[in-house]
């Protein structure tokens, strides 16, 4: 072992152990190793069994590891500036190697010691040693990667998805057959964007000489950017096809991110397979740029297809940008495939092999013939007993459907929304849709729209049965108001015009002719915003009139607005059905039957009555309703024999003091006249005040026609809170008023409130023990 005093670089060795000469022999290996432990000033010299005066073969080893001997420059070492001694040469390594080499030359040739010519070597020119900033190239670019990831969330991820949850997309989707438009735009706006921002980063870097960039750096810096840009906003777009909520979004996204990186990072052998990702290959790329500038080698055109880069043997600037693209490449095709076979809540899936599929790439040969249409309505047997439907053949139809099922399936079971539905909506009609909540009638139009996938059954919209080619022939007004709030009211028409296939002077043209159909004339240049309920209701049906659509879907198209408002509605609409086919639902009755040419009606996802308002009434109703208006001297018995005298079967009916009733048959209606004369000539003598008929209405047509209303149809109800002669309850029973009795129920009422708000903050806490705990002490 041989003590370096980092003094004298000259060494005489001796292979004999002097006094002084700081040379120890040793008999064995291991107690030469155990030496070496130390201290890293030692070096151990172990010669080969083999060695004789011709030959010499030894090996020197050291704990000193500051610097390699494999690498081929001596400034190849991986670090974060740059050193300004060869800590190589000063180690005295190479000074020990020299001395013992030169030691067997002169003792192999005999050749007397100090005879033999010197040997010098010197450094190869380099740049002078300063303090390196190139660490900051590296901490620049993450803080740009950052930027990047954070503006793909909220400028691009967040609207994505929202659109999806919204249903803006599908929207979009029955507007034009080509929606693929808007993802394109959005591409292109948010690639514009980041663009123009990582672009300004680079030039700042440049003029704070925070890098001293060659001309090829700059090129493949450009392209680097470039793919780093595209790669991130479509891993973006691939990102938003598994998300469904905006919260959640911002969650996911910054671990779907980085996490890559991290793992590369950690992970050497992963990291080729990882650099597809746009953060971790922008992480790969950078630091290939960022060795080159800290070990101050000179990056030419060529060092861009090298793995042997400083610090790193794998992989190649190009490989890194040619596995960027491959990634870009991917993530694009993986958010195609999965938006086709997930489209969210509102869209319909595709099979999973729907790529393999020839109905695919032929879309426009789905047309079905006019003969081969199914005219007949088939009911299963539950519902043959109780439908009443009325045979519309002579019209034409727009809308088919045939034994259409959809069933809704979770962690709960299976739901059946729709059961064997056939219906037909004819042309230049409005069809009005009624049910109770959660009889299938929003399902159904989602599934003619496309929204919905159906389950089974068959669906044809002018001869049409793909939806993917008929969607765009609909204008669809959902339940909610699906609306862009940065646009105002003519904008808005003139973009689903302009989707629709209008050039935009027509669509502006048609966009005004509709704001004056539906009374937003003087609204045009407002925004969502600054509309009323009835207002933003208009503009969401001018959506869906504008671009000369044939079939108008509108799903409770007045609900929440005012009397006027929807009145205003029933008015537009009423205009509309001699250039559109209209299928409305709504829950008010009196709308149905004003509005509606034909009315459905649905009960637990089943069609049990079909046809005219008339058709109905007379199905469903017992008949007209004679009111007559008592007077002081009113008896019920003459009145009731005096009408039983001309139609035996009137039969009394429950009404409102002072109102009296009776339904009389419709089998009876040629004695009508006879009856009302009479009962006009006696009217004083039966204690008459006034005589009203009126036929039954759309709601008697609704409950009687429910099978869960059939049970109550013969009891008697009236509402007792709408009679004049109504007092208040009286006798030994009833609680006398009193301030003992207030204050217990005002005490009653604080108890109850302070309880619910207990309840409801043990929810609305963080979830911690101590804030749960502290809700009955501090429910607010």
């Amino acid at each position: 072992v041989w003590r370096n005093s980092r003094q004298n670089y000259s060494i005489e060795l001796f292979f004999s152990s002097s006094p002084g000469t700081g040379v120890e022999s040793f008999a064995t290996l291991a107690e030469m190793e155990q030496m070496l432990l130390f201290s890293q000033d030692y070096y151990a010299i172990a010669f080969e069994r083999n060695s004789s005066r011709q030959h010499l073969s030894y090996t020197i080893r050291s704990k000193n590891n500051n610097f390699r001997t494999d690498e081929i420059y001596s400034r190849d070492v991986y670090g974060s500036y740059l050193k300004d001694r060869n800590t190589y040469y000063e180690s005295g390594f190479l000074a020990l190697q020299y001395g013992i080499e030169k030691s067997f030359v002169e003792m192999s040739t005999g050749v007397a010691e100090g005879t033999l010519p010197e040997f010098y070597y010197e450094h190869i020119p380099v740049a002078g040693a300063r303090p390196q900033e190139s660490s900051q190239i590296f901490v620049v670019s993450m803080m740009l990667a950052v930027f990047v990831s954070v503006a793909c969330t909220y400028l691009l991820l967040v609207p994505l998805v929202e659109e999806k949850a919204s249903g803006m997309k599908e929207y979009l989707k029955i507007a034009t057959s080509c929606s693929y438009w808007n993802e394109i735009a959005i591409f292109l706006m948010n690639f514009a964007h980041l663009i123009v921002v990582v672009v300004l980063c680079m030039v700042v870097t440049l003029l704070a000489n925070i890098w001293e960039a060659t001309a090829a750096q700059m090129v493949f810096v450009c392209i680097l950017l470039f793919l780093f840009v595209i790669c991130s906003i479509s891993f973006t777009f691939f990102i938003s096809t598994l998300l469904e909520s905006v919260t959640i979004s911002t969650i996911v996204a910054p671990i779907c991110y980085f996490v890559p990186v991290v793992f590369a990072s950690a992970q050497k052998r992963w990291e080729t397979l990882l650099t597809v990702f746009p953060m971790a290959g922008f992480k790969v790329a950078v630091s290939i740029l960022h060795d080159y500038q800290n070990s101050w080698h000179s990056f030419g055109a060529a060092d861009a297809f090298k793995a042997g880069y400083p610090g790193n043997q794998k992989i190649s600037l190009f490989f890194a940008l040619f596995m960027m693209t491959c990634g870009t490449l991917l993530w694009t095709f993986l958010w195609f495939y999965l938006s086709n076979v997930r489209p969210g809540q509102y869209g319909t899936p595709k099979p999973w092999t729907f790529l393999f599929s020839k109905q695919y790439y032929q879309k426009g040969k789905n047309k079905v013939k006019q003969t081969q249409h199914v005219e007949m309505i088939q009911e299963d047997s539950r519902e043959s007993d109780r439908a009443a439907i009325e045979n519309g053949d002579h019209l034409e139809k727009v809308v088919k459907i045939s034994n259409l099922n959809k069933i809704f399936k979770s962690s709960s079971g299976t739901r059946v929304a729709v059961r064997n539905l056939s219906l037909r909506i004819y042309k230049n009609r409005i069809t009005a849709l009624l049910g109770h909540n959660g009889a299938g009638k929003t399902t159904t139009m989602n599934i003619i729209t496309g929204m919905t996938p159906r389950t089974s059954g068959r669906i044809e919209v002018d001869g049409e049965d793909n939806a993917s080619n008929y969607r765009q022939q609909i204008g669809f007004c959902p339940q909610h108001n699906v609306a862009l709030g940065y646009m105002n009211c003519r904008e808005h028409l003139v973009f689903f015009g302009a989707l629709r296939g209008m050039s935009i002077p027509e669509a502006e043209r048609e966009a005004d002719d509709i704001l004056e159909k539906v009374n937003l004339s003087d609204k045009s240049d407002e925004v969502l915003a600054n509309l009323s309920g009835g207002m933003k209701r208009r503009l969401c049906l001018a959506n869906a009139i504008i671009g000369r659509t044939k079939l108008l879907i509108l799903d409770e198209p007045t609900s929440g607005l005012d009397p006027e408002s929807r009145r205003d509605i029933w008015d537009i609409l009423l205009r509309l059905k001699k250039d559109h086919t209209i299928l409305i639902t709504t829950h008010f009755m009196e709308e149905a039957d004003v509005l509606g040419d034909w009315i459905a009606i649905m009960e637990n996802g089943e069609l049990i009555a079909f046809g005219t308002s008339i058709f109905l009434k007379h199905y469903y109703g017992k008949g007209y309703t004679l009111k007559l208006l008592k007077g002081p001297a009113f008896d019920r018995d003459k009145v009731m024999a005096k009408i039983r005298e001309l139609i035996s079967g009137a039969v009394e009916k429950p009404a409102v003091e002072p109102v009296f009733a009776v339904t009389l048959p419709y089998i009876c209606i040629e004695q009508y006249s006879t009856l009302l004369e009479e009962l006009e000539t006696e009217k004083d003598a039966l204690g008459i005040q006034s005589i009203s008929v009126t036929n039954a209405t759309l709601e008697e047509v609704f409950l009687n026609s429910s099978s869960d209303n059939k049970a109550l149809e013969n009891e008697r109800s009236f509402d007792v809170v709408d009679s004049p002669g109504r007092s208040e309850p009286s006798g030994s029973n009833a609680q006398p008023s009193g301030k003992p009795h207030e204050n217990l129920l005002l005490k009653l009422q604080l108890l109850s409130q302070y309880k619910a708000i207990a309840y409801k903050s043990t929810f609305t806490s963080g979830g911690t023990f101590t804030s749960t705990s502290s809700c009955p002490f501090f429910p607010c």
